[in-house]
């Protein structure tokens, strides 16, 4: 049997594998590009720029912000995880 964090992985991994690979590979291309060139301002703008639109996704995954229905006064929150285990 499996632990809760393999589960609750795999179930972020599934859905959202393709965009947390792309945040994942942006992260390390920023390190590789600020570690092999001089430090630029503008660089360093524009760099931050996606830094942030990739974290802002990567906290609306993990805060369950994509399978929130906004027309109803729920949480985004799955009620599948209030049930305990039997």
């Amino acid at each position: 049997m499996d632990s809760p964090a393999v589960a609750l992985t795999w179930e972020f991994w599934r859905r959202h594998r393709w965009g947390l690979s792309a945040v994942g590979l942006f992260v390390a291309g920023f390190a590789v590009a600020v570690a092999a060139s001089p430090f630029e301002p503008n660089m360093a703008m524009a760099m931050s720029i996606w830094f942030a639109i990739g974290m802002l996704y990567a906290v609306g995954v993990f805060a369950y912000g994509f399978e929130a229905r906004m027309e109803v006064p729920d949480s985004g929150f799955p009620t599948r995880h209030f049930i305990l285990p039997v």
